[in-house]
């Protein structure tokens, strides 16, 4: 946090940013150009925005045109805009993060549907290995029928489910 940030956490609503430099005992190079930048650019005054220890940045504005001093009404209102800003800001970063949620959710989606497809693809070649070995059998040799038939159709059931996980896979993506 710069000097000026934590000069200006310690105030309390809007402060003549003036303040800041007669408060100075040796300014800084750094201290003088941010001064002389402020007030080349017409600002004269700054905010706060958050609260200590959660802070969001500074709200910097010029004065009045007439450069009278700011009223008490001034700076409510200056502090109803800092309201405003902090709420917007908020908005903001909450959107970030949702929308980072959403890239982090997508990109999980994606590794899932490749992971799934490649494992299915590699599962299906040993399964059709696997069902022309079955078929290739006489299920009338010496009583193994039985364990030929429950085979086949344990062969069916994964084929199907291995379809149906491919078909999910097509759906997501």
């Amino acid at each position: 946090m710069s000097p000026f940030a934590r000069w200006l956490e310690k105030e309390n609503g809007a402060v003549f940013i003036d303040r800041y430099s007669a408060g100075l005992q040796s300014p800084s190079e750094i201290d003088m150009k941010l001064l002389s930048d402020l007030g080349g650019g017409g600002l004269t005054h700054a905010f706060a925005l958050g609260s200590p220890g959660d802070r969001l940045g500074i709200l910097f504005f010029g004065g009045k045109a007439d450069g009278s001093p700011l009223t008490d009404y001034d700076r409510e209102l200056a502090a109803g805009m800092v309201r405003i800003a902090e709420i917007a800001i908020r908005n903001a970063l909450e959107y970030q993060k949702g929308e980072r949620e959403i890239r982090k959710s997508e990109e999980f989606a994606r590794v899932r549907r490749e992971v799934v497809l490649g494992n299915a693809e590699e599962i299906r070649t040993p399964l059709s290995v696997m069902k022309s070995s079955l078929w290739s059998l006489d299920p009338d040799d010496a009583g193994t029928g039985l364990l030929v038939g429950m085979a086949r159709d344990a062969m069916k059931r994964m084929e199907s489910k291995l379809e149906q996980l491919l078909s999910i896979c097509e759906i997501d993506g």
